[in-house]
């Protein structure tokens, strides 16, 4: 993946974190847990994802470093 596509889908997955979070806080407001209980989940499984996608453009980084030795 190249690094534009890698900050496109990085920043896809800051916006689902951030309307989660403010879905989260609304329902909070409201007292619904259930629902923020849901939005959190959304924010870990994104955080989740993020960290593979940059995980993934390390591991490619070094394969790439490796093939320039």
């Amino acid at each position: 993946m190249d690094t534009l596509g890698l900050l496109h889908d990085v920043k896809n997955e800051l916006n689902v974190i951030s309307l989660a979070r403010d879905m989260a806080e609304r329902a909070s407001r409201r007292g619904a847990t259930d629902v923020v209980l849901h939005n959190l989940a959304k924010i870990t499984a994104a955080c989740e994802r993020c960290n593979a996608l940059i995980e993934s453009a390390r591991d490619a980084d070094s394969v790439h470093a490796a093939n320039i030795r």
